[in-house]
């Protein structure tokens, strides 16, 4: 057992939220730079497509073959993966923690909830790239914004706290 020496001060514990902000800001983060990568990179793209393959971009394959409606899908599986993919790789080490029956401490959760979120987060993530992906084939820098509004709704519905973390994994 070590002591303290008079007047040493003992670090203060870290808040195991900390790291799910962190990573919560940075991936929510990507999602504006995906965006801004798509407004610069089709800069006067719309102007160079065929005023007939414009009018068709929402549902035809657009200038390079790549169809909307097929990454719309990917899209609305990706969030669907999100919604339920990552409890299940958690739900064996919760069921764990639950067995206790008494109040989980923050510190046991913060790991198994990292896991989880990391997965959720990216999952949203990917949903943005789908956006990238069509704004940078078709020229079209709009195609972007409805895939980004709804990873942004996802992250904002993600956002770390306690309760939040405790609802998720489903433990008191």
């Amino acid at each position: 057992m070590q002591q303290q020496m008079p007047g040493a001060q003992s670090k203060p514990k870290a808040n195991p939220l900390t790291v799910l902000l962190i990573l919560w800001a940075a991936m929510m983060s990507t999602q504006a730079i995906f965006v801004i990568i798509a407004r610069t990179a089709t800069l006067g793209g719309q102007a160079s497509v065929a005023p007939a393959v414009a009018a068709d971009a929402a549902t035809a394959p657009g200038v390079y073959g790549l169809p909307v409606p097929m990454f719309a899908g990917l899209a609305v599986i990706s969030v669907l993966m999100a919604v339920f993919l990552p409890k299940l790789l958690v739900n064996a080490q919760v069921s764990k923690l639950a067995q206790t029956g008494e109040r989980v401490s923050l510190e046991k959760l913060a790991p198994i909830a990292t896991t989880m979120m990391i997965v959720r987060w990216a999952l949203l993530e990917s949903v943005t790239l789908y956006g990238l992906i069509l704004s940078l084939t078709n020229a079209d820098p709009n195609l972007i914004l409805p895939f980004a509004a709804v990873a942004l709704i996802g992250f904002a519905l993600t956002f770390p706290s306690e309760s939040g973390m405790r609802k998720a994994l489903g433990v008191n």
